[in-house]
């Protein structure tokens, strides 16, 4: 089970989790990849995509110490997103409060986990957290994804309850 610990003062990350910084290139290519839940959206890394169900782009509510355990797929400035092999919907930017500009896939908002260091792998699925009032479930984006899934349909993974 990933536990993660919330201190006063923020965020503060078990053994289990690195914070990392955004992933920004200068013109990331999103391609599908291979995990034990099917076919997923992958970072040029390899790693697995999320979205934040609580998440739109003008409202984006994943900020401050939950990108240090959700490190968004940021583009530099003045690129565009590219599909590479599998992805068939619509790839685009929103410009985030600080200033940068994150990938977006028919809409969601795209982020990896830190707790995943490998590719294959969706340790985040499923997680429900809460930012102040908000809360939401991470999921994997796949190739079909338009929005969250339905309640019923979630496959959880890797349980957990992470709250900042």
């Amino acid at each position: 089970m990933l536990v993660l610990a919330v201190g006063a003062a923020g965020c503060s990350a078990s053994a289990a989790i690195r914070p990392v910084a955004a992933w920004t290139t200068a013109t990331p290519t999103i391609r599908v990849g291979s995990t034990d839940m099917g076919q997923v959206l992958v970072a040029p890394s390899g790693l697995t995509l999320y979205a934040f169900s609580a998440d739109s782009p003008s409202d984006i509510v994943c900020q401050a110490a939950c990108l240090s355990i959700w490190p968004p797929l940021d583009v530099a400035a003045g690129a565009e997103p590219t599909a590479g092999h599998g992805p068939k919907g619509s790839l685009g930017t929103v410009t985030r409060p600080d200033g940068t500009r994150q990938v977006t896939y028919n809409g969601l908002l795209l982020y990896t986990y830190a707790g995943d260091s490998a590719a294959g792998q969706t340790n985040g699925q499923g997680i429900t957290e809460q930012y102040g009032s908000v809360k939401g479930t991470w999921f994997v984006v796949t190739p079909a994804s338009t929005g969250p899934p339905s309640p019923t349909t979630v496959t959880t993974t890797s349980p957990g309850g992470a709250r900042y």
